[in-house]
This record gives structure tokens, C-alpha cells and sequence, in this order.
């Protein structure tokens, strides 16, 4: 079979080292963000994913929230995550920017900056995958640190896919256990936490740990 040649574009994507600072906005971005995870998630996994800056309006395209929370960051003083470049003249953070992508208009590029975030939004998620995958990191608070969801984020989905379940007529055999740990100052004060859960009809029991 004869081999295909691969046909060079005129641009290639490339990864160039840029000021933090220096790195301009688009104008219009509809998206909001959740600042402080993503702060969290930088501070945990690093700077994994390069913004993009359209080639020929040298405009960030793709990757405001990322900006926005390195800014923080280096605003307050933290050190700079893994794959952030510091310069050794003025400090400057230095970030990986995407480059070699030159949309056809500023209309096209301000359309890809929709798409971007929009897309991974029509994806979805299969919702046994993710709960299955999360219910094992909650044996350890700080494997949720920096990917969206917290311990509540994940009793809703698992109490979700009970009723489901249940609303589908499947005999369903609880594998989930919710409970609550109250810290009382004496046997008193717990017995009387015991008498108001127990007149509201909560199944409860006293522990002495």
C-alpha cells in the first residue's frame, strides 16, 4: 500500500512562553468561572493546559478562567505552580500559550471561543461512571481537592441514582450508608440529640467513640 504523504500546514501549533501579564483578554466572554477551584486545581495538578491566542488578533481565545486564576495567584503571593516558567530578571510569571491558530475572521475566533466551552457542556457525563469513580475518592477529602465536586456533590448523585432506580421498580439493595457525626460535650447533650432526631422519625443511634 503506498505510503500517504502528510500535507504541512502553512502555520504549526506550537507552545511559546509568554508573560503572564502580558497575555490580552477577548473582549466579550459570556463563560463565568469558578475561580477558586480553579485555583485549587492548578495548585494541585499544575498548569496542564495551555490557553490559546488567536494568531492574528492576539487574543485569548481560549483559557480565561486559567488566566484569571493564575493572576490570583501570583497577586497573593503564592509560589507558581508546576509547568509555570518564572523569569529570573523580573519575576515575571511566564505562561504556555498555544500558538500557530490564525481564525479566518475575529468573528470565527470569537465563535470558537463559544464552542470551546459549549461543546464539553453537550457532552455530558454517564452519570454511573462518575458516581462509581467519585465515591472512591471520598475515602480521602483531598482527592476531591480541585475537580469540581465535594463530598455533598456526590450523596446527591448517589442518592439520585437510588430513586432512580427505585422509580424504574428494581428491587434495590442499598450499598450506601448516609450518616452524620455530632460531637457532644457529654452523655446529656447527646441523648437529648437523640430525643429530637428520634421525635422528628430519624433512625438513629448513640456511638461512644
Amino acid at each position: 500500500m503506498p505510503r500517504t504523504k502528510a500535507i504541512a500546514n502553512k502555520e504549526e501549533l506550537k507552545i511559546e512562553y509568554v508573560p503572564l501579564e502580558q497575555v490580552k483578554r477577548w473582549p466579550r466572554n459570556p463563560k463565568n468561572h469558578d475561580l477558586d477551584t480553579l485555583e485549587k486545581s492548578i495548585i494541585r495538578f499544575g498548569f496542564v493546559q495551555p490557553v490559546i491566542v488567536d494568531g492574528k488578533s492576539k487574543k485569548l481565545v481560549a483559557g480565561h478562567g486559567r488566566l484569571e486564576a493564575l493572576l490570583r495567584l501570583k497577586e497573593r503571593g503564592d509560589e507558581p505552580p508546576e509547568r509555570i516558567r518564572v523569569d529570573e530578571k523580573n519575576g515575571a510569571w511566564m505562561i504556555p500559550v498555544l500558538s500557530g491558530v490564525k481564525f479566518a475572521s475575529e468573528a470565527d475566533a470569537e465563535a470558537y471561543l463559544i464552542a470551546d466551552n459549549r461543546i464539553a457542556e453537550l457532552g455530558g457525563w454517564d452519570t454511573n461512571l462518575l458516581t462509581d469513580m467519585l465515591k472512591e475518592m471520598t475515602s480521602d477529602k483531598s482527592k476531591l481537592i480541585g475537580i469540581g465536586y465535594n463530598r455533598e456533590d456526590v450523596d446527591v448523585l448517589l442518592a439520585k441514582l437510588n430513586n432512580d432506580v427505585k422509580d424504574a421498580g428494581v428491587n434495590f439493595n442499598a450499598e450506601y450508608q448516609f450518616r452524620i457525626e455530632i460531637d457532644c460535650e457529654n452523655e446529656q447533650q447527646q441523648r437529648a440529640f437523640l430525643n429530637r432526631f428520634e421525635l422528628e422519625g430519624l433512625k438513629c443511634r448513640a456511638l461512644i467513640l
